[in-house]
């Protein structure tokens, strides 16, 4: 037989609070594997961005020559 928790009100109150503090547990977790993250200093992240930037910039004026090409080949063989 199945026990409903529309049938038995207490129950319905002990699966909330057991929801509540398993909840409870996962953000206790996240906040104790936080505190072992080593953070980057600031002329890290700094350098880290500028690098990240410039790379994306390179690769987009790749990809848009590479594009300007292969539309123009393809412009000339139709």
């Amino acid at each position: 037989m199945i026990i409903s928790a529309h049938w038995y009100p207490d129950l319905k109150k002990i699966g909330e609070a057991a929801m509540f503090k398993k909840i409870a547990n996962f953000f206790d977790g996240v906040v104790f594997e936080m505190k072992k993250v080593s953070w980057p200093s600031w002329p890290e992240l700094k350098g880290s961005t500028i690098v990240v930037l410039v790379l994306s910039l390179i690769l987009a004026l790749f990809l848009f020559v590479i594009d300007v090409i292969l539309t123009k080949l393809v412009n000339v063989i139709l």
